[in-house]
């Protein structure tokens, strides 16, 4: 179950709207505990929700999928800065150890 970058659609009274929701930059910790990872890491992401955050991160093969269950709080801890229009979801940089 993917996002894409499509706009959603919803129709009110007969009327379709569509709706287009904000890119943000997440700033992510990385979540997997020393000492598999000495020092930590931050991750870079541009998506639209948390839960876009989440699915990208956690369906990247480079990452060490045995703490999946850590990603989500550590999106949700995450600091967010809007974006403006342009900007294709996915990980934009990660430095991990």
């Amino acid at each position: 179950m993917g996002l894409t970058n499509a706009p959603r659609y919803i129709i009110i009274h007969g009327i379709e709207k569509t709706i287009k929701l904000m890119k943000n930059l997440y700033i992510v910790d990385y979540w997997v505990p020393f000492p598999q990872s000495e020092y930590g890491g931050i991750i870079n992401v541009i998506a639209e929700t948390d839960s876009e955050v989440f699915d990208l991160l956690s369906a990247d093969d480079s990452f060490n999928e045995t703490y999946i269950d850590r990603i989500m709080p550590n999106v949700k801890k995450a600091q967010k800065f809007p974006l403006m229009d342009g900007h294709e979801s996915g990980i934009i940089e990660a430095f991990v150890t």
